[in-house]
């Protein structure tokens, strides 16, 4: 009990709420780059954009690195009680381009639920080990952080979509991420 209360559980805990939210974050800032499924391009305008005078657009790259790192970080604290190190958080960093499609951003930030979600598994099948009970009694994640889980997993359909969007060609793209504001 004292472990999910004031322990090592419970930093865990708050661990797993923390990177939740930060990739909420994420995954708003990579929907907010309105990147094309053409990673090439997506680089090239990335670099040239704020070159050019782009300073908004150069602030949603800004914006996306640092929940790119605060994600990063966040991990590396979720698992480092289960063999990660922090050379982990650049592995996990290198993991999420920001010059990735929508598709692929989407997939690396799904990815990063399915390991949380394993984790919580396993912190309450201890807790329930500890307790010597069969019922789940410890709520592990917080309710704002449920719902955030549901959106990023895509179920929950009456939440805000987070979806990027789609660009039929690569002259929508273009127009897209060439566009003021």
């Amino acid at each position: 009990r004292r472990d999910f209360t004031s322990g090592a559980g419970a930093k865990n805990v708050t661990s797993i709420n923390t990177v939740i939210g930060h990739m909420d974050s994420l995954s708003k800032a990579a929907e907010a780059l309105g990147n094309s499924d053409y990673p090439t391009m997506n680089r090239v305008l990335q670099a040239v954009i704020p070159q050019a005078g782009g300073a908004e657009f150069a602030g949603k790259i800004r914006t996306f690195q640092q929940a790119k790192e605060a994600v990063a970080n966040e991990l590396m604290r979720v698992f480092r009680g289960t063999g990660a190190s922090t050379g982990d958080t650049q592995k996990w960093a290198e993991q999420i381009n920001q010059a990735d499609s929508p598709t692929a951003l989407r997939a690396v930030i799904k990815s990063g639920v399915d390991l949380l979600d394993s984790r919580i598994e396993a912190l309450d099948a201890q807790y329930k080990r500890g307790m010597g009970t069969t019922s789940t009694v410890l709520d592990l994640v917080n309710p704002k952080s449920k719902s955030t889980l549901d959106r990023l997993r895509g179920e929950s359909p009456s939440q805000e979509s987070t979806a990027m969007p789609e660009f039929t060609t690569e002259a929508d793209a273009v127009k897209a991420n060439l566009k003021p504001g």
